[in-house]
């Protein structure tokens, strides 16, 4: 059965919020506009302000993780996000956050993004402190070299767990899909962004943002820096 007969199983109004929601997903996937854009100039910038000069074919496995996985992860996303359509269509709906969707577009998007990544956090620590989850996550941290290569390095369990976390705030605040897809294409490109091998300097920014430098030492092979820098954005 297809992801698509799936949706329409589930009826109209679940089936619109988990078509948005994927379609929200494809449009921040690895083959958008911006994603492609962001890589083009990550690439670029790379060559020229490089933090470390790995030696050639030194990004082909990540590069083949992407390639190859991306799809496969794709596919899970889908049937997650049917899931959790399912999951949401009715008694956790609540109506308390009505008056939440009258608020301005950006600042539902501003303050979905510091929802989201609160939750990403603690996702994000247990899957370094559970052994089974990290079984999965260590797929991620394997890269020998950092680059825009290596965000979408990861097993898609790992991907899946990460992103139904990630969601479910959003989820239960009944969000629309054009604040679910922004919050969601932005992360994914600022993901792009703090894990290239880019020497940036960001000012009083690298204060509360994370950048290339600090994510770098979330992924330093020194047991000083282990399971450190548990944030996202």
């Amino acid at each position: 059965m297809s992801v698509a007969s799936t949706i329409n199983e589930l009826g109209p109004g679940v089936a619109g919020v988990a078509r948005h929601i994927v379609s929200a997903y494809h449009a921040a996937g690895l083959l958008s506009i911006p994603a492609i854009i962001t890589c083009l100039i990550l690439f670029a910038l790379q060559r020229r302000f490089p933090v470390s000069r790995p030696g050639k074919g030194a990004y082909a496995m990540s590069a083949a993780w992407t390639l190859i996985g991306a799809p496969i992860t794709a596919v899970a996303l889908a049937l997650e996000f049917v899931a959790l359509a399912w999951l949401f269509r009715g008694p956790l709906s609540w109506s308390g956050f009505d008056a939440l969707h009258t608020w301005p577009i950006m600042i539902r998007v501003l303050l979905g993004l510091l929802v989201v990544d609160a939750a990403d956090y603690w996702s994000h620590r247990l899957r370094h402190a559970v052994p089974v989850l990290w079984r999965f996550h260590s797929i991620h941290h394997a890269a020998p070299h950092m680059s825009f290569w290596s965000t979408l390095r990861s097993h898609p369990i790992d991907v899946v767990l990460a992103s139904t976390v990630r969601a479910i705030p959003l989820l239960i605040a009944q969000e629309s899909a054009m604040v679910f897809g922004a919050v969601f294409g932005i992360r994914s490109l600022l993901f792009y962004c703090i894990h290239s091998n880019v020497r940036v300097r960001l000012g009083r920014v690298d204060a509360f943002a994370v950048t290339p430098q600090w994510h770098r030492l979330h992924h330093s092979v020194h047991p000083e820096h282990h399971d450190r820098n548990f944030g996202a954005t």
